[in-house]
């Protein structure tokens, strides 16, 4: 039987991590993001990073 494809399985998917997003200029935003919206969660702690002089070219 061939495959189908990809069977959608909430269980297989990442709930929660770090999301990050820069631009050409070298601004990066990274923020902790989480998809459960009624489970109690223990959010990290407010984090600041020095991202300055870390330019290297995304792909």
């Amino acid at each position: 039987k061939r495959d189908e494809g990809w069977k959608l399985n909430r269980t297989n998917y990442y709930q929660e991590g770090w999301l990050a997003t820069g631009n050409v200029r070298g601004i990066v935003g990274v923020t902790f993001t989480t998809s459960h919206c009624k489970k109690a969660v223990d959010f990290p702690l407010r984090t600041n990073y020095n991202l300055r002089g870390h330019r290297s070219e995304a792909t």
